[in-house]
């Protein structure tokens, strides 16, 4: 299956086409422009020079600027499906794991990356037969050109009879980053688009744990609280969400992040601190559970917090990010995957895979 996603200029359309072996495009509200929850194969309104004027709103300027539509889809390539269509699990039969992906695009952004998560988890996988294994793998893009590739990959967890969730995480122009002269914001860069699939283990996972950099990050800590009013209608307000209501909590799912107890957009000057405070907040349907792991530059830097919510309850994670162990400007952002995505159990309620917004960490030149 592919998912496309369209973004445009003055268009909310909610479309069904069938590209390749499936392909399916759907609308984001006004609303919901800032808040990451982007659906799959999504048209916005949105600019993608990552250009932003200081003076304006870099949102309101997006809508007069931009002319330019872009579109990237991903997908397994050829997979097979049942009767009704649906692609059935892979089969993973030992050893290492292969299978064939493709991807198109296209539109003012040069890169696409893809990130892989097994039961939620990073897992670093190699796209030639001699490569090196990665988080994220970065490709240029030729203009609305198919291409194609093959993710190889060995689990890290798993047990025969088990059956393992793998996202494929597509990020649009995921080489980018503002260099706070001429560009100082992310218009629609870096926005994400996954895609699940599921892996029938027919024989133990034999892959290495998984080593994770863990010199950036430091006092990690993971707690579930109860959800708070002001969470609800202020925070989760600041971050972009139309008030929320705890009846909604159980229709979907909803995430906020602060550094230094300040919701951050664009990029923050780290000059002169020592670290920076993260609080990442995510609440959702109860029983379910979420996993999260904080990124910089596509990489991993943390543990993955893995928390079931209690009704009305929410995960709380924080960290510190060590400014000192930071050697260069970087792209910070939380991913959380839920344990199944798309509709919940048979029932209207759609979980998504969720992304905070990229932060430029960078040093300030001059005093």
């Amino acid at each position: 299956m592919i998912r496309r996603k369209f973004i445009s200029v003055g268009v909310l359309l909610l479309l069904f086409t069938g590209i390749f072996c499936g392909c399916s495009r759907y609308s984001v509200p006004e609303s919901e422009k800032n808040s990451e929850k982007q659906k799959e194969s999504s048209k916005m309104n949105g600019r993608e020079d990552g250009q932003e004027d200081e003076k304006q709103d870099p949102f309101t300027k997006a809508e007069e600027d931009s002319q330019m539509v872009y579109s990237m889809s991903h997908g397994a390539k050829k997979p097979n499906r049942n009767k009704n269509g649906e692609i059935k699990p892979f089969i993973y039969r030992g050893g290492e794991f292969s299978m064939g992906y493709t991807f198109n695009a296209e539109g003012k952004g040069k890169t696409i990356g893809f990130l892989l998560f097994v039961n939620g988890k990073p897992q670093p996988y190699r796209i030639d037969d001699n490569g090196e294994e990665k988080y994220c793998h970065i490709f240029s893009i030729a203009d609305n050109k198919d291409e194609d590739f093959v993710i190889h990959f060995t689990p890290k967890e798993g047990k025969k009879g088990e059956t393992l969730q793998v996202m494929i995480d597509g990020i649009y122009h995921a080489g980018y980053l503002p260099d706070m002269k001429e560009t100082s914001g992310w218009g629609f860069y870096h926005s994400h688009m996954p895609m699940e699939y599921h892996l029938k283990m027919r024989a133990d996972a034999s892959g290495d744990a998984a080593t994770v950099s863990k010199n950036i990050i430091k006092k990690f800590k993971v707690q579930e609280q109860k959800v708070s009013r002001k969470f609800l209608t202020e925070e989760l307000v600041e971050q972009g969400y139309p008030e929320v209501t705890t009846e909604m909590l159980e229709q979907g799912d909803y995430h906020g992040i602060t550094y230094d107890g300040q919701p951050e957009f664009d990029y923050l000057n780290v000059k002169g601190k020592k670290k920076v405070h993260v609080v990442y907040k995510v609440c959702g349907r109860s029983g379910v559970a979420y996993r999260t792991t904080f990124f910089i530059n596509h990489q991993p830097v943390s543990d993955t917090a893995d928390v079931k919510f209690s009704k009305g309850g929410m995960a709380v994670i924080e960290a510190d990010i060590d400014i000192e162990a930071l050697k260069e400007n970087g792209a910070f952002y939380a991913i959380t995957v839920p344990e199944y995505t798309g509709r919940y159990s048979g029932s209207d309620v759609t979980l998504d895979v969720l992304k905070s917004n990229s932060i430029l960490l960078y040093q300030k030149e001059g005093n």
